[in-house]
C-alpha cells in the first residue's frame, strides 16, 4: 500500500510539473495556482507514505498541511479564473485563509488532531471526518460558488457595458462544476463499499484532469479590436467572442465610436511613449485595453487579462496590417474576410 502511495505522489508531483509547462507555453493566467494543485496533493501523498513509514507524528500535521493547502489554491484558482477579481485578490483570500488554518494544524496538541481524524460525520453509506470534509468538500463547495457567481457578474455586467458574453464561459462553468462536483464527493467523503473504493480511486485523477481543463480552456478573453485613424474616426471592429465585425450603425456601433474617441485622447496624452514602438496597457474597470500606434493608425486590443506575449504578437499584427490600413480612402473598401484571416492567424493562440 505505500509504494501505491508513493507513485501516486510521484504522478501528481509530474502531472503539476507537466500543468506549468501547458500554462506557460499558452499564457494562461494563474498557471502556477493550477499546477500547484496536484503538487501538493503529490506531497500529501508523500507524507502520507512517510508516516506509514513510521516517521514522527509531526509529519502527519504536514500532511493535513499540504491537502488543506490544495483545497486553498484551488479556490484562489477559481476566484480569479476568469478575470472578474483581480488575480491578487483570489491569493490574497486564499493565503489568509491558509495562513489562518495552518495556525491550528501545527499549535494544537497531538491529542486534538487525533481526536478530529477519528471522529466519523455518518450519513449512512458514505461517512468523512472534520479534516476531510473541511478540505475536500466545504472547500470545493466553496470554489465552485465562486465559480457561478463570478461567471453570473461578468453575464449581468455584459448588458452594461462595451462587452460581449462569451458562450464558452457558460459551457466551461457548467463542466468545472460538474468536474469539481465530482471531485468534492469523492474527497469529501469515505464509506467500505467497493464501488465506492472504485470510484474514488479513478477520481484520484481529477487531480489532473482538473487543472489540465482549465489550462486548456483558459483563455486572455478576447473581447474586441478597434483600429481608428488619425482625428479619431473609427475605421474597423472586431467583436472577438461573436467572431463579427462591427456596424457602425447599431449600439453597439455607437460604443464603438464613443470608445473610438476615448483611445484617440489617451494616444494624444501617451504619444511620446506610443511613438516608441510599444504598446501602452490600460486598466478600466474590469478589462485591459492595449492600445499602440503606427503611422499615426491607433490599434486598440480589449480583453479580460493582458499579458507580455499577447503585447507583443498585437503589435506585430498591427505592422503587419497597417500598410492595407493605410490605402484604403473609406472604410467600405476594407477587405474583412482577408483581415478576418490575418485576425485568426495572429490571435487563435488566445481563443
Amino acid at each position: 500500500m505505500s509504494e501505491v502511495l508513493l507513485l501516486i505522489g510521484i504522478i501528481m508531483v509530474v502531472a503539476g510539473i507537466v500543468v506549468l509547462y501547458l500554462g506557460i507555453k499558452r499564457n494562461v493566467p494563474n498557471t502556477p495556482l493550477w499546477s500547484l494543485f496536484p503538487i501538493l496533493h503529490g506531497l500529501h501523498e508523500f507524507a502520507d507514505y512517510a508516516l506509514e513509514s513510521g516517521l514522527p507524528f509531526i509529519v502527519e500535521r504536514f500532511e493535513i498541511f499540504f491537502a488543506v493547502a490544495g483545497s486553498f489554491v484551488l479556490l484562489a484558482a477559481a476566484l480569479e479564473y476568469n478575470g472578474t477579481i483581480p488575480r491578487l485578490i483570489g491569493k490574497f483570500v486564499a493565503l489568509i485563509g491558509l495562513m489562518s488554518v495552518s495556525y491550528f494544524i501545527f499549535t494544537l496538541p497531538e491529542q486534538i488532531i487525533e481526536d478530529m481524524e477519528h471522529y466519523i460525520f455518518d450519513f449512512g453509506f458514505i461517512t468523512s471526518n472534520p479534516i476531510r470534509f473541511f478540505q475536500g468538500f466545504f472547500m470545493t463547495i466553496v470554489a465552485i460558488c465562486a465559480i457561478l457567481i463570478t461567471t453570473f457578474y461578468i453575464s449581468y455586467q455584459s448588458k452594461k457595458e462595451f462587452q460581449t458574453i462569451d458562450h464558452k464561459l457558460i459551457e466551461i462553468m457548467i463542466i468545472s462544476i460538474i468536474l469539481l462536483s465530482i471531485y468534492a464527493f469523492f474527497e469529501g467523503f469515505l464509506s467500505d463499499d467497493p464501488i465506492f473504493i472504485t470510484l474514488r480511486a479513478i477520481s484520484l485523477s481529477l487531480f489532473i484532469i482538473v487543472p489540465i481543463y482549465f489550462i486548456l480552456v483558459n483563455y486572455v478573453g478576447l473581447q474586441r479590436l478597434l483600429i481608428i485613424q488619425q482625428g479619431g474616426i473609427p475605421v474597423l471592429g472586431y467583436n472577438f467572442p461573436s467572431h463579427t465585425f462591427l456596424s457602425f450603425d447599431t449600439p453597439e456601433g455607437t460604443d464603438f465610436i464613443l470608445a473610438a474617441g476615448f483611445l484617440s485622447a489617451v494616444s494624444s496624452f501617451s504619444g511620446d511613449v506610443l511613438k516608441s514602438g510599444t504598446t501602452l496597457s490600460i486598466r478600466s474597470n474590469r478589462l485591459y485595453f492595449l492600445i499602440t500606434q503606427i503611422d499615426g493608425t491607433i490599434y486598440a486590443l480589449q480583453a479580460l487579462h493582458a499579458n507580455k506575449n499577447l503585447e507583443t504578437i498585437f503589435f506585430e499584427f498591427g505592422n503587419q496590417l497597417n500598410p492595407v490600413i493605410l490605402n484604403i480612402e473609406s472604410p467600405d473598401d476594407l477587405n474583412t474576410s482577408d483581415i478576418k484571416s490575418k485576425i485568426d492567424e495572429s490571435f487563435s493562440l488566445f481563443y
